[in-house]
């Protein structure tokens, strides 16, 4: 070391660097989530999407950055900063605070909301399968049949169907013979459903859907032109149901449905 002159402290740019990705990509996802939530529910927060774990690894992101930044400003407060890091100060204050107006000013949405009525299911006379949409509010405009329901495997199209224009009233569906005007993109095939194998009927639009109903060709033979199946989530599994065709709307459309 030469005489008369001091050591030179070398900053290590590693932790603060590390401090501001971690800050940033932390809130960056809040910030995204949120507006996902509050535009997209159905698509973003329902019950099959993994949001709330990824929101949760965001925030414990977020805070061990913002802990790692408040450490570097203490530890940076007595020697004058690098321009460069005093904007990414700024910089911080400025996500925060957006991470703060985004959070209040757009409320997360329910994906439930988006649920605008139910799918039961009933029979014509010759025992071919009729979807029965009951649409409390919007409309849906398509009604898909998928299934068999084997676990991990991905269920196989069975029907899809399209109506000509969104349908903002309740409509009958019959599978084999649909009502006119109705685009039929997969005709129902009754050879490929057997026996106990679980059928899933939904009905869907560009702003919502349908409750699903669950159903088997077993539970075809079981129905009648004046009874409707249809499925509710209780407890933590699916329940079917039956009521009488002229009872289904008030069971499908309650009052704080409407």
């Amino acid at each position: 070391m030469t005489a008369g002159r001091l050591p030179v402290r070398r900053r290590r740019r590693g932790p603060w660097w590390t401090a501001q990705l971690l800050l940033v990509g932390g809130v960056g996802w809040l910030i995204t989530d949120r507006l996902l939530r509050h535009y997209r529910p159905r698509s973003w927060g329902g019950p099959n999407i993994g949001g709330g774990a990824l929101s949760l690894l965001a925030a414990a992101v977020g805070l061990l950055g913002l802990g790692l930044v408040i450490a570097d400003v203490a530890l940076e407060r007595r020697s004058r900063p690098t321009p460069v890091r005093f904007v990414a100060w700024v910089l911080d204050v400025v996500a925060l605070g957006a991470l703060l107006a985004v959070w209040f000013a757009f409320p997360a949405g329910d994906w439930r909301g988006s649920v605008r009525g139910q799918v039961g299911v009933t029979v014509a006379a010759d025992g071919s399968p009729v979807l029965v949409l009951e649409v409390c509010r919007g409309s849906v405009d398509r009604v898909t049949v998928v299934g068999p329901n084997r676990g991990a495997v991905p269920n196989e199209r069975r029907a899809a169907l399209r109506s000509p224009a969104p349908i903002g009233t309740p409509v009958s569906v019959d599978l084999r013979r649909p009502p006119p005007g109705w685009i039929t993109e997969l005709a129902w095939d009754p050879a490929t459903a057997h026996g106990d194998v679980l059928q899933i009927g939904s009905g869907r639009g560009r702003d919502g859907e349908l409750w699903q109903v669950d159903w088997s060709v077993a539970d075809l033979r079981t129905l009648d032109a004046g009874t409707v199946q249809y499925s509710r989530f209780e407890d933590g599994r699916t329940v079917r149901h039956r009521v009488d065709r002229a009872g289904f709307p008030a069971v499908a459309c309650p009052p704080q449905n409407r």
